[in-house]
């Protein structure tokens, strides 16, 4: 008697088989769509809390009126979660599944193909990455203190004083378990949705469109800094959309710009409650003014880093 509970082997595909591939304009366009409306989507899922909670204030005012009271602060890290998670992470994710999922029978590969979080780099590759990110940071200081003397409108000024204020009060930790809620907001969170968004759906788009993959590189990371809406800081973050962008290129795995992100993130709020506790003497809510010699070093040092990940990264192809 046949058995109809064994599994088949899939066929192979045809030679002239082609997996679905959308219109780049069509994904980038949605892709910007479904920012916007995750942005509406995350005030829709945080306001019940608000409601709930009396934090009615600090969504009006858009958190600029909160206190440093332990509930102020906890309504303001509810509301930054919400809005990573509706401008991200939720649209980043549909987003996958909307263009990329698995189309018919013959097309074996799903979203995870096409992000490259079916690929896990070798631990060097990722301890390289994050040690990277770490090496860099003098240039992304000295890049923020050019950027702060270019003129800017007084609107922008305005935005940037209101932001700023806002996460000074994000970074107020008086426990370990508000340094956790921390790392997981602003350390884990932007690490998987904006990666998806920017790397995954943005650069690889733009790398469809453009002869040259580092031009695209450059673009992505452009734009991944200016929908940050803090143009004081837009090169520095630029510049370090640069560095996650070479990294999902290099590797080929969605998780060596993760990893460098979560590990760029986290080191500063960490830094900033080892700050707080007097565990360390480096304020990072203060500009840091970063010598010549320390630019040099960290230029030089990435480049080694860069061509250490670019000889493992061949490596590790071609032993695949």
């Amino acid at each position: 008697m046949e058995n109809n509970n064994i599994d088949q082997v899939p066929p192979p595909l045809p030679p002239n088989y082609k997996p679905f591939e959308p219109a780049p304009g069509v994904v980038l366009i949605t892709t910007f769509g479904m920012f916007l409306a995750g942005s509406v989507l995350g005030t829709m899922l945080y306001l019940p809390f608000a409601y709930l909670f009396d934090w009615m204030a600090l969504f009006s005012s858009g958190g600029i009126d909160a206190s440093d009271s332990a509930h102020d602060r906890l309504g303001l890290r509810i509301m930054a979660a919400f809005s990573q998670l509706g401008s991200f992470l939720i649209p980043g994710l549909f987003l996958l599944w909307l263009f990329y999922r698995r189309r018919s029978p013959l097309d074996q590969h799903g979203w995870g193909h096409y992000l490259r979080s079916n690929v896990t780099p070798a631990a060097l590759v990722l301890f390289l990455s994050c040690i990277l990110m770490l090496v860099a940071t003098p240039m992304t200081y000295k890049l923020y203190e050019w950027n702060k003397m270019l003129p800017m409108p007084d609107f922008l000024k305005e935005m940037e004083v209101a932001t700023e204020a806002v996460l000074k009060r994000l970074l107020v930790m008086d426990n370990v378990w508000e340094l956790l809620l921390m790392v997981v907001i602003i350390g884990l969170l932007p690490a998987l949705g904006e990666e998806i968004i920017f790397r995954g759906l943005i650069q690889q788009q733009l790398m469809r469109v453009m002869r040259n993959p580092w031009v695209a590189i450059v673009v992505a990371s452009a734009i991944f800094s200016a929908m940050h809406l803090q143009m004081e800081g837009f090169f520095s973050r630029m510049f370090l959309g640069m560095i996650l962008g070479f990294l999902y290129y290099q590797t080929k795995s969605f998780w060596a710009p993760a990893a460098a992100h979560f590990f760029n993130n986290s080191t500063q709020v960490i830094g900033q409650y080892l700050f707080r506790k007097e565990l360390s003497v480096i304020d990072f809510e203060k500009d840091i003014e970063v010598p010549w010699y320390g630019v040099i070093a960290s230029v030089v040092l990435s480049a080694l880093i860069c061509w250490l990940i670019i000889l493992l990264s061949r490596s590790n192809a071609r032993r695949q």
